[in-house]
């Protein structure tokens, strides 16, 4: 009932503003801050976050505004890092905002995974490619979350190699990647299964969007999927070597 109660409402806030979609952006979102303390359905309390986001990415979409999905985009990134790096110290908090971490933890690769699909079979010929420089934050963001995971230690050699292997994956990959690694490191150190599936998701799609990306040349995404494996298993094979072996003991 709450699901068509929010349908019912969004096409008459739609008519009031004369289907112009940010004032269906704004009562959802209104929307879901208000009840999503009241309401204890599970499923509400992940898909409300979650089709917010999904009817603002179209707004966008819809009026060509693509720089401003950067913004959506920062906005996903700091609830995510606020939820899973910040979690609620009293049980029941956290059993509240759990459905929320779930659903911020879709929204941003979701996010980076829609403007991939743009770039994929001629969906949106005027969609213009993601900069090159849109991979450092994550990369960085990558690596920050490696220090925290060690616990905020003076760097060593693991940490020095995990952090330069994160800030090489920005040279060498899509956005995308980090990020579902990211989820991937923190759903095995909480053992959190939902985070462990969401990236094992999301990993191979980014891969194959952006290997059927028609805006870059066959040869260039050859090299940076290949890149990327390179990296990954240099990491592994210099993880195993004797002196970090002998730093971990």
């Amino acid at each position: 009932m709450a699901f068509v109660g929010n349908v019912l409402l969004l096409f008459a806030t739609e008519q009031w503003f004369g289907h112009d979609l940010l004032g269906a952006v704004l009562m959802l979102a209104a929307i879901c801050i208000v009840t999503y303390p009241y309401l204890s359905s599970y499923a509400f309390r992940v898909f409300s976050p979650l089709l917010s986001a999904t009817l603002a990415a179209v707004y966008i979409m819809d009026h060509e505004e693509y720089y401003m999905l950067f913004g959506l985009m920062g906005v996903e990134a700091v609830l995510a890092c606020w939820l899973l790096l910040r979690p609620a110290r009293c049980p029941k908090i956290a059993g509240i905002m759990r459905p929320l971490t779930c659903s911020a933890a879709v929204m941003l690769p979701a996010t980076l995974l829609f403007i991939n699909l743009q770039h994929t079979h001629a969906w949106n010929n005027n969609f213009p490619e993601m900069p090159w420089a849109a991979n450092l934050p994550f990369s960085i963001g990558l690596a920050y979350l490696f220090w925290i995971m060690a616990g905020r230690p003076w760097i060593n050699n693991q940490l020095a190699l995990a952090m330069g292997g994160a800030l090489l994956l920005g040279i060498t990959t899509t956005p995308g990647v980090p990020v579902a690694i990211g989820l991937m490191v923190l759903g095995y150190a909480r053992g959190d299964r939902v985070l462990m599936i969401i990236s094992y998701l999301f990993l191979p799609a980014f891969l194959a969007t952006f290997y059927y990306s028609l805006n870059s040349p066959l040869a260039a995404k050859a090299l940076v999927i290949a890149g990327s494996g390179v990296v990954l298993m240099l990491l592994r094979w210099l993880s195993g070597c004797r002196v970090f072996q002998e730093e971990a003991s």
